[in-house]
């Protein structure tokens, strides 16, 4: 492939891309059960698969204080974005979201970005909502890995927002490591 398996700093990009491919396949399972248009869903499925770039950039051009980074968070004592910005100064959802700027995409695909762990602070985005969602279903679900180990429960604000019940949650989410095992075969994995 073009990236290698390994990243300098010790990360796991196969398991990183395969975090998330299952938290693209999670975001569009989540946006039809909530009645969204088949094209938008999609953009929910692309924003799951570009959601932890920022990762990528921190592994390849910052190697050694991202390790220690992943160190902090691999401990337990911090979650992964929080030792980003303690070691780094700037997440990678920050510097996704800055590179999609510079990409030129959706104003709301680079809200989203930004805001994947922080749902809840400030200006409210459907997209944080989902991709927020869709990360903690697959970190919970082991599918992938992020380097991230801490999960989340969803915040009152995100669940009000989303107005998915138990149910109609766990319903949309039914199946996803099986679509996940199909879409790993044809991707040749």
């Amino acid at each position: 492939g073009v990236l290698p398996k390994k990243s300098a700093s010790g990360f796991d990009i196969e398991a990183l891309w395969l975090h998330c491919l299952a938290v693209g396949l999670a975001a569009r399972r989540l946006a039809v059960a909530r009645g969204r248009p088949r094209g938008q869903a999609e953009d929910y499925f692309v924003a799951g698969l570009l959601h932890d770039m920022g990762k990528l950039i921190f592994a390849q051009y910052l190697a050694g204080d991202y390790a220690t980074a992943l160190k902090s968070a691999a401990s337990g004592k911090l979650a992964l974005h929080a030792a980003e910005e303690l070691f780094l100064g700037v997440t990678h959802a920050q510097a996704g979201a800055l590179l999609a700027r510079r990409w030129k995409l959706s104003e709301d695909l680079v809200l989203g970005l930004a805001k994947h762990h922080t749902p809840d602070e400030g200006e409210s985005s459907d997209m944080a909502d989902m991709l927020f969602t869709a990360n903690q279903a697959a970190k919970k679900l082991g599918l992938g890995a992020s380097g991230d180990f801490s999960t989340q429960s969803l915040p009152p604000g995100v669940r009000a927002r989303l107005g998915l019940d138990g149910e109609r949650f766990r319903a949309a989410l039914d199946g996803l490591a099986e679509e996940m095992e199909t879409s790993r075969v044809l991707l040749g994995d």
